[in-house]
Formats: C-alpha cells, sequence, structure tokens
C-alpha cells in the first residue's frame, strides 16, 4: 500500500527522496495557489460530533480519559482489536452515549503517544501481580517478521497456580536490533525473565524447530532455572503445531510422489521458473 511505498522510499532511497523533495518544494514556492480557500468557510461536523459539541471534554490527566485510554490499550493488547478501532465511529458513539465528555485519540497519536505508555501501566497493573505469586512458568517463544521487515521475538508465560488456576500472558515483543542469531535471542530472554523476576521459575520451554532458537535454549542453560521443582536445566520440547504441518506436508508429498512419479520433474520445472 501507500504507507509500506512510503516507507520503502524513505529507508532505502532517503538522500535521493530529500533531494526530489526540496526541489519540488522549491518549484512550488513561487507559484500562486490552484485552489483558494473561501473566506468564512467552516470544516462541516458530523451529526455525532454536531449532536455533543457542546459538552465540555474531559482534560488529558482526568480519571475517567485515562480509563479509556486504558481501556483501549486493553482492547488492542488483549482483544488483539485493531489500532483504528479508536477511529471507529460506531465505537465513539457507543462511548459518546455513555459518556460524551471523553476524548477518543485517531490512530496515529494513539500509536506513537499513547500505546506503549498505557501498555506497561496494563501490565504493571495487572500482570505483575499475578506473576509474583506463581512457583514455576512454561515459556514459548518465536521470532516473526513485521509489515515493516523487523525482526519481532515474542516470549509467552503459562503457570498453574497452587490452587490449580491456569494463567498465560505475553511478556512482551522485542524488537532484534542486534541480529537474530541464538545468542543474541539468549540474551534478549534472559533479560525479560530478569525484568520479571522469573529467572529461576522456568519449568520448560517449548519453540519450533529454527536452528537459532535451539541454540538459544542451549545458551539459556545455566542461565534460568526452576528453583520449587529442583532443576537446573528447564525442559526443551518441541511445538506440536509445527511438527504436524511439517510431517502432514512431508506425508502429501511422499503419497503423491508415489502415485505420480513426474511430480518431482514439475516441482523441479516450478521452481526453476520462479526463481
Amino acid at each position: 500500500g501507500p504507507g509500506a511505498l512510503a516507507t520503502h522510499v524513505i529507508r532505502s532511497h532517503g538522500p535521493l527522496f530529500t533531494l526530489v523533495k526540496a526541489a519540488l518544494k522549491k518549484e512550488s514556492a513561487g507559484k500562486p495557489a490552484e485552489v483558494e480557500r473561501k473566506a468564512g468557510k467552516k470544516r462541516v461536523l458530523s451529526d455525532l460530533q454536531l449532536y455533543y459539541s457542546d459538552v465540555k471534554k474531559y482534560k488529558k490527566d482526568n480519571p475517567r480519559q485515562l480509563g479509556l485510554l486504558e481501556d483501549l490499550c486493553l482492547c488492542v493488547g488483549k482483544a488483539l482489536m485493531p489500532i483504528s478501532t479508536c477511529e471507529n465511529p460506531w465505537v465513539r458513539r457507543l462511548m459518546y452515549r455513555q459518556n460524551p465528555a471523553v476524548v477518543f485519540p485517531d490512530r496515529g497519536a494513539f500509536r506513537t503517544l499513547h500505546l506503549h505508555q498505557f501498555s506497561e501501566m496494563v501490565f504493571t497493573k495487572h500482570v505483575l501481580p499475578k506473576l509474583r505469586d506463581v512457583d514455576c512458568v512454561a515459556l514459548s517463544f518465536d521470532l516473526w517478521m513485521s509489515h515493516k521487515t523487523d525482526e519481532i521475538f515474542s516470549v509467552t508465560a503459562t503457570w498453574t497456580t497452587r490452587d490449580w488456576v491456569h494463567g498465560h500472558c505475553s511478556l512482551g515483543l522485542v524488537k532484534m536490533n542486534n541480529g537474530t542469531s541464538g545468542v543474541e535471542i539468549a540474551k534478549c530472554l534472559a533479560s525479560l525473565l530478569s525484568k520479571h523476576k522469573l529467572s529461576d521459575k522456568v519449568v520448560a520451554y517449548v519453540k519450533d524447530d529454527g536452528k537459532n532458537l535451539h541454540t538459544c535454549a542451549i545458551a539459556l542453560d545455566g542461565i534460568v532455572s526452576c528453583k520449587a521443582l529442583g532443576l537446573t536445566k528447564p525442559k526443551k520440547g518441541d511445538c506440536m503445531a509445527h511438527a504436524l504441518s511439517k510431517s502432514s506436508g512431508k506425508a502429501t508429498l511422499a503419497a503423491v510422489e508415489k502415485r505420480c512419479p513426474g511430480i518431482n520433474i514439475t516441482v523441479a520445472n516450478e521452481q526453476l521458473q520462479a526463481g
């Protein structure tokens, strides 16, 4: 889309983009505006804005305004709603009917100004108290690439309390700026566990079959443990979903090859054409 194209141009062709932008700005500086704004023309308000236009809005530090921002962060982080939810007219209509004094941020302001601040607050308020009472956690972690081609490392903790209450939470999404080798991932994970005081509470890892994640698990031996169970090294396990996906893929390919020996030639030709 346009956003991805703009990001690519700025990142890959930054100096050239700056020169072209400056040249265009210089060229248009002496030209009169093609369309003049009509004097006295006012911005047209939507029916919803017009209906509540005489309501005095909350200030930024108002507890109810802060509560709205916290709930929006929970919608994005917990309910996996898109960031554009804060601009959804039906969501705004619902909230305005309950409390017309709240102020909804646009998605840009929400992402850059509020999301990280309130995510940390929500984590501290709702998640950390639960982690303090946990004796053992099992971790699952994975690497994935964002739409901006950033390498992101995600970590999830799962546990069962002494009262047999199940719980899980994401410990964070970390941007890997120094590469994705197993050693670098281990450093990142060790720092994250130390921050949340879980270094001596890890009973097991669950990971996919990536070589760097395997190296990461080995590098963590001796750094993390499970004090409650007397384990000096956590148990290691492979993700069942990845195992099933690969095994079913190989089984399907083997069945097709057995039924149609020419499939290898066809696949090879398609790979050559695609490459």
